[in-house]
């Protein structure tokens, strides 16, 4: 009998242990849920049409702590269709100049404009809508190559998904797979090479 009372209170004891594990962990993630966020829309956000796709930044400057400025008065334009590289040392700014377009950022000083408007002036969403990214770490979810690449469009057509593969060309490599679109590119996507899944991304994109 004493066996088999040691046996329960060990495991209640196990069973406290974790719930309190799991209070902490909870209590974190709901300070993370009750955070303001800093960058919210304007209370009457100007509407974005289908955007041409000019950008442009004048006079930006920027900084994560004050006084220590990451960008400092940077102008620049991007036109409508045209590839831009930024190069530059670790740590010079170009992820930070970046991170302005869909606002995960907002200037201290200057603006950054999308086809002359201030995006400070549009909705959030509406923004974010018209942005991509496609990261040097790409990240795709253990399911199809044409669900990983509609992932941003869940309501897209085949034509579309082959559409969007043609001009990151990938098209070529998914049809030489087992299954083509079908097929599963598993957990982050191993089942393909690191080249193979830039490709998805940027279709994806």
């Amino acid at each position: 009998l004493l066996q088999q009372f040691a046996t329960q209170v060990t495991t209640l004891a196990t069973i406290v242990n974790t719930l309190q594990e799991s209070l902490i962990g909870a209590r974190r993630v709901f300070e993370v849920l009750d955070e303001s966020p800093e960058i919210v829309s304007p209370a009457q956000p100007r509407p974005l049409p289908k955007p041409r796709g000019l950008l442009t930044f004048e006079r930006v400057s920027f900084s994560y702590d004050t006084g220590k400025p990451v960008l400092s008065d940077v102008s620049l334009e991007v036109r409508p269709g045209e590839r831009v590289a930024l190069y530059g040392t670790a740590g010079a700014g170009k992820t930070s100049l970046l991170s302005l377009v869909p606002r995960f950022y907002d200037v201290d000083a200057g603006s950054v404009r999308l086809d002359g408007i201030d995006v400070r002036e549009l909705g959030l969403d509406a923004l974010r809508r018209h942005v991509a990214m496609v990261f040097q770490d790409t990240f795709l979810f253990s399911h199809s190559i044409a669900e990983n690449i509609a992932y941003g469009k869940p309501d897209a057509t085949r034509d579309e998904i082959v559409a969007a593969t043609r001009a990151a060309h990938a098209h070529e490599f998914i049809l030489r797979l087992p299954h083509g679109y079908d097929s599963l590119v598993g957990e982050r996507g191993q089942a393909l090479s690191g080249g193979e899944r830039q490709r998805i991304s940027i279709a994806r994109a």
